[in-house]
């Protein structure tokens, strides 16, 4: 663990007393710093909810300051976890903490013994993260804001600089503020009382979704005479209602549909580079904590396995190998469907080694294979108009599923191959071949424009994504696209 110097502003604290072998007692010391930390970080709440995972597999009663037997015994289990994903950096952490707390002899929930520290008042304000008479009960730690900024950064690599990225992606509001906001935090002001700047977002202030820009006509913008004192419980926000949300991971992206809890599409780019084998690692389906909790399918909910459906992917875990990251995105329940084992194992797997044999097998012929894969619904007969279909936990069970797989060769042509594929084979389902007319009309996704009459310009565009490999390595994939942009 390093160590941290506090330096308060009022009275700086002369390092060379801590230094010296005798003489005056330092007003401050590193077991007051860590007992001011361990209260600190514990007040963390994905730290909160670690120690009572830990607490509850081990059966731990004490509330605070755990016995030495049951610390080994967390650990002996941490260190048999994959130390790649970040549930096993969170338990390491609570481990550490508990340690560091044992080797001070210190309870946490003794508040006491902080109070009574000899620190001086001006020191204390530094180093104490809250005073106790009116903070707030939880805060979010550095660990929070991260999972939420490597989705940022995901998207951002996918999609280039910020002029590129799509407006819905970059005004998205996925969470209710509280969540969103890590760095707008309670301040007091010259009184001692708790406030908020008039710039920051309240995250107490529910954000209503209306489609002004969508149908104003001229507009103008000023700022309101009056700032609100108080805290309005609603507030308006010009952004749109979404029933579809694009989702971007590490390579690969999606258009998640809420109704069904199953994404709409899922688009993959295959080539030499991103099939490269550098980790293999297989781990559980685990929730995409991108989706609003509302939408999110979850663990507990999915009853695909005790249906005696399987959990197939859209995009295909061995098209990911090239990063443990991108790995790891295609084991996220946004990404996994309700399939037979018929179709998993039989077409659907066909369809996956195809695509990567396209490149793998290519005379330096073939650049890329694009692939979008994604569940339909559609009628139980012909002559049927309406649409059902029966829902596994809180997922939809697709009735088929279609591929469109796009070959962009060297040479700069083009070429199209579409399927669907039901859900529930039957011995007469020999050709899966279809047109892609059928598939937009089948899909409501239109995946093909017509000519611009002003022209196009073509150009080569390179996107590079980086990684890390599973001893934790930098990696990259680069892909190149031919690309035509239309002349307006």
């Amino acid at each position: 663990m390093s160590c941290i110097g506090f330096v308060p502003k009022t009275q700086p604290l002369d390092t060379k007393e801590f230094l010296k072998p005798s003489g005056k007692t330092p007003e401050i010391t590193l077991d007051h710093i860590a007992k001011h930390l361990l209260s600190y970080f514990k007040r963390f709440r994905r730290l909160k909810e670690i120690e009572k995972e830990i607490k509850k597999k081990y059966e731990i009663q004490k509330e605070d300051c755990w016995p030495v037997d049951d610390i080994i015994k967390a650990w002996e289990e941490t260190k048999k976890m994959d130390k790649t994903l970040r549930s096993t950096k969170y338990w390491a952490f609570a481990i550490m903490l508990q340690v560091l707390q044992r080797r001070l002899g210190f309870d946490v929930s003794d508040l006491k013994e902080v109070k009574t520290c000899p620190i001086t008042s001006d020191v204390a304000k530094e180093i104490t993260p809250f005073e106790p008479e009116q903070e707030p009960s939880e805060i979010y730690s550095p660990f929070e804001e991260r999972d939420n900024m490597d989705k940022v950064n995901a998207e951002r690599k996918m999609l280039g600089n910020a002029s590129q990225i799509p407006e819905e992606l970059q005004n998205k509001a996925d969470f209710p503020p509280t969540k969103r906001k890590f760095s707008e935090r309670l301040q007091k002001d010259g009184s001692g009382q708790w406030t908020r700047g008039s710039n920051k977002s309240n995250p107490e202030t529910v954000y209503i979704r209306i489609p002004l820009s969508v149908v104003s006509g001229n507009e103008s913008t000023s700022m309101p005479k009056e700032v609100l004192t108080t805290s309005p419980i609603y507030k308006l926000i010009d952004r749109v209602p979404n029933l579809t949300e694009i989702r971007v991971k590490q390579s690969y992206a999606m258009l998640y549909d809420n109704r069904t809890r199953n994404a709409a599409w899922v688009y993959e780019i295959l080539n030499k580079e991103t099939l490269m084998e550098r980790y293999d690692r297989r781990k559980p389906f685990e929730e995409d904590f991108s989706i609003h909790p509302f939408y999110r399918a979850t663990e507990s909910d999915d009853a695909c396995t005790a249906s005696g459906y399987e959990k197939g992917h859209l995009a295909a875990a061995a098209n990911h190998r090239w990063c443990q990251e991108a790995y790891h995105d295609t084991f996220l329940l946004s990404n996994m469907t309700p399939q037979t084992m018929a179709l998993n194992r039989g077409p659907w797997k066909t369809l996956e080694e195809d695509c990567r044999r396209k490149i793998n097998e290519s005379q330096n012929e073939v650049r890329n294979v694009h692939v979008y894969s994604g569940p339909l619904y559609l009628p139980s007969s012909d002559d049927s108009e309406v649409v059902s279909y029966e829902m596994l936990g809180d997922k939809a069970l697709p009735t088929h599923f279609f591929k469109v797989i796009i070959l962009e060769k060297y040479d700069g042509t083009v070429e199209l191959e579409c399927y669907q594929i039901p859900n529930w084979l039957s011995e007469d389902d020999t050709n899966f071949i279809v047109p892609i007319e059928y598939i937009e009309s089948v899909s409501g996704l239109i995946f093909r424009e017509s000519s611009f009459n002003k022209g196009e310009t073509d150009s080569i565009r390179t996107v590079t994504w980086t990684g890390e490999n599973e001893n934790g390595e930098e990696c990259t994939a680069m892909t190149q696209v031919t690309i035509s942009t239309p002349l307006y």
